[in-house]
């Protein structure tokens, strides 16, 4: 922001420049438009001529040259009147706005009106300017009055003449003052031009002389801990020089504590090989747990297979029966259709007897005919007519049953078609269930075989620094070996005990990171078994029958949450002691990280933002560079009146 703050202040400095600019331009306009209106307003000789009236009864005194006449306001300071500023009756056609006077031309206009009061011979001569109206009554005493007029008019012009003389060379002062004004304004202004570049210098030097002050003193620090790391250097000489005598047995302390963090080593490398064990029988178990419940799962698909048998042949039986019970239908309405016909023709053949017998138009057939016969006729046809009624009734009965068994058939149909749907799509619901977590197994048990893969690699890795360990342990001995029998001098000792220093220093960072790589697998171990879990837990639902599906969006945010690094971290531990504050650390690393998964996530967001902070600096820049100062005009309100000048 150094460089924001610097641009600051050249925008204030450039502000401050054009303000003292404006301000001595609108003092030079205000100058000249006086100046002017002395030139333009001074007061004519003929308003004071034609201001003396005659038309008095009584005659008009003798003025001399320090009795003051009857004049305007305008006019008394000009004619030895009080000294205030002259202001002009009619503005100038030149200028738009009219001009003020400030306190600082009061010295000049009071030589102006005391040059205008005194009594200088002109050395010009005016001619005497006749009144326009002089209507003078006709007294007594008309030769004096005449004397007096003319003497008052003869003093009248000479006064005008000195006037107008002294207004011309107040005239040429003004300019010659407006000119030697000019030229010091220039002047000014290039001293204050200077004074700027100068004050900009020096502020540059300034600077450099802190900069070169803060590099003298870091040079300072520096000699100082250079000093204060020879002097530590000189120590550990001495200190080396002393303990010379003591070598031996510090070789072989620190063979000692190399040979014991090989055990150690060993002991770790054998912890993490029988880790490596267990994690491969429960993954064994895992598998053979999945191998069971994949089977559990066949076995359930049999079992809906053969429920959508079965009701498949209560379809077909159900559709079976249906057509006997049509079959017998038919047959009965043929056999009732036929009885019917029967019925007919025996009634017919009754009713055409009983009618022969009650006309008993036929005499030779109704001769051998007794009342018994006609009333069994009559007794049959109404048990034929009984016999009709009930076939009749149980037909339309037969009809009603044949109704509710199409009807039963057609719900029962329906019923079964909608169940063997639901079964079907029941069947390829879990067949395709059966396939996502064959995949997902497939998918996890390539996981693992890959991980194991990790595990041999690393224990193979493992297993080779172990020998080369081994291999440096036999050197150093063998070194050892060879120092007791060959006498070494002060230097070789120093340079081997810094050579066992820095291997030691080396193996203890590849043990740091054998146990990182470690920490690392460890924590894919058991993202294989969280997702191994959901796994477990999909399979579990999709036998119960749901349709829920695997996310692994969260898992990947908390993993994520969980390998990045905290801000809290990079914190001093006076701030980490205070619990609202490592809350709200916790949120805002929480909140950044999730935003940063967001925008990874979605390549829109991302080209949004960047878009953003372009048109952003973009139109930073414009603004900066397009940017003008406010500049008033001399006749704007904006600017600060003087007293007195409305």
């Amino acid at each position: 922001m150094s460089w924001f703050t610097d641009l600051a202040g050249k925008a204030e400095f450039l502000l401050e420049k054009v303000d003292t600019a404006a301000a001595s331009a609108l003092t030079k306009d205000q100058i000249n438009q006086e100046a002017g209106g002395f030139s333009k307003n001074v007061i004519p000789t003929e308003p004071i001529g034609s201001s003396v009236s005659t038309q008095r009864p009584t005659p008009a005194p003798v003025v001399n040259q320090g009795v003051d006449f009857p004049k305007k306001a305008s006019e008394s300071s000009v004619l030895g009147g009080p000294t205030i500023p002259i202001k002009a009756r009619l503005p100038s056609s030149g200028s738009k706005t009219p001009p003020r006077v400030t306190r600082t031309e009061n010295k000049s206009d009071e030589k102006l009106f005391e040059f205008l009061n005194s009594n200088i011979p002109t050395s010009k001569e005016r001619k005497p300017i006749k009144p326009k109206v002089m209507t003078v009554t006709e007294t007594s005493s008309d030769a004096v009055v005449k004397d007096n007029d003319t003497s008052l008019l003869l003093q009248q012009d000479a006064a005008d003449g000195r006037i107008n003389d002294g207004v011309k060379e107040t005239e040429k002062q003004l300019q010659r003052s407006q000119q030697q004004l000019a030229a010091s304004e220039e002047v000014s202004r290039q001293l204050r031009g200077k004074e700027d570049d100068y004050t900009e210098a020096l502020s540059a030097k300034d600077s450099q002389l802190a900069v070169l002050r803060v590099r003298i003193q870091e040079s300072d620090q520096e000699l100082k801990t250079k000093q204060q790391q020879i002097e530590q250097y000189q120590l550990e000489r001495e200190r080396l020089l002393q303990d010379h005598s003591a070598s031996t047995g510090v070789h072989s302390h620190a063979l000692d504590t190399l040979k014991a963090k090989l055990e150690e080593t060993e002991s770790k490398l054998k912890a993490e090989q029988e880790s490596q064990k267990k994690l491969e029988q429960e993954s064994m178990e895992r598998q053979t747990k999945l191998e069971g419940e994949q089977a559990a799962m066949a076995e359930s698909l049999k079992t809906l297979q053969k429920r959508v048998n079965e009701e498949k042949n209560k379809n077909s039986e159900n559709a079976t029966a249906l057509k006997t019970a049509k079959g017998n239908l038919e047959t009965a309405r043929q056999e009732l259709k036929d009885y019917k016909d029967k019925a007919a023709r025996i009634l017919q053949a009754k009713d055409k007897v009983i009618a022969s017998l009650r006309d008993g138009s036929k005499g030779e057939v109704t001769s051998g005919v007794t009342s018994s016969e006609f009333d069994e006729v009559c007794h049959e046809r109404d048990m034929f007519k009984d016999e009709v009624n009930q076939v009749k009734y149980k037909m339309e009965q037969l009809k009603a049953d044949l109704q509710d068994l199409e009807q039963q058939q057609q719900s029962e149909a329906d019923l079964a078609r909608e169940k063997i749907e639901e079964l079907e799509s029941a069947l390829e619901d879990e067949k395709r269930k059966k396939d996502a977590s064959e995949q997902q197994i497939q998918q996890h048990l390539q996981d693992l075989h890959e991980a194991q893969d990790e595990i041999r690699a690393t224990k193979s890795s493992f297993m080779s620094q172990l020998q080369e360990r081994e291999n440096e342990i036999q050197k150093l001995r063998n070194q050892l070996a060879t120092k007791a029998l060959t006498s070494t001098s002060e230097e070789e000792l120093g340079n081997r005990v810094r050579a066992l220093t820095e291997n030691l220093i080396q193996k203890q960072t590849l043990i740091e990171a054998l146990s990182t790589e470690k920490n690392s697998l460890v924590l894919q171990l058991e993202r294989l078994e969280k997702q191994y879990r959901d796994v477990q837990a999909s399979t579990s639902k999709v036998i119960a029958g749901s349709s829920a599906t695997y996310d692994g969006f969260d898992d990947n945010d908390e993993n994520t949450l969980s390998r990045v690094k905290s801000i809290s971290s990079i914190m001093p531990s006076q701030l980490n002691d205070s619990r609202k504050v490592k809350r709200a650390v916790n949120e805002i690393d929480k909140f950044s990280i999730r935003l940063g998964l967001f925008l990874r996530r979605y390549p829109i967001a991302r080209l949004f933002v960047i878009i953003y902070m372009v048109l952003l600096h973009l139109w930073v820049l414009v603004v900066l560079i397009t940017y003008q100062p406010e500049v008033h005009t001399p006749g704007s309100a904006y600017l600060p009146q003087p007293p007195g000048g409305g």
